[in-house]
């Protein structure tokens, strides 16, 4: 892991300087989300496929080499569907239900595919 440290700054903002270097450990765990508005079924679809990739070792961490620091297992554990007017959840995808909206979204993306051949 690469982190920048505030306290080593310069007089301007790209004076940063380096303050680790650290590989880190196998096991560890990153917990994030990623935020987008108006996805279609085909881009979640998209999505997906991507961490499904990354259970066979596609996905990589890191930076320095070329192939990173090494393989990364991504996982959806939910996805949430808001209404703009009023702003509140309209619905929450977990379990056995976001495995068949994810599904369906696999299959929006694999017809996109399949258009373009």
């Amino acid at each position: 892991m690469v982190a920048l440290s505030d306290e080593n700054m310069g007089a301007e903002e790209r004076a940063r300087a380096f303050f680790m270097a650290i590989a880190v450990k196998p096991g560890t765990e990153f917990r994030g989300w990623i935020k987008g508005e108006n996805l279609s079924k085909e881009i979640i679809g998209a999505i997906a496929e991507v961490v499904d990739m990354s259970k066979e070792g596609f996905v990589q961490f890191g930076g320095l080499k070329t192939r990173g620091f090494g393989a990364m297992e991504l996982e959806i554990t939910s996805i949430k569907e808001y209404s703009t007017t009023p702003f509140k959840l309209k619905k929450e995808y977990v379990g056995g239900e976001l495995d068949r909206f994810l599904r369906e979204c696999r299959e929006a993306y694999h017809r996109v595919l399949g258009s373009r051949e």
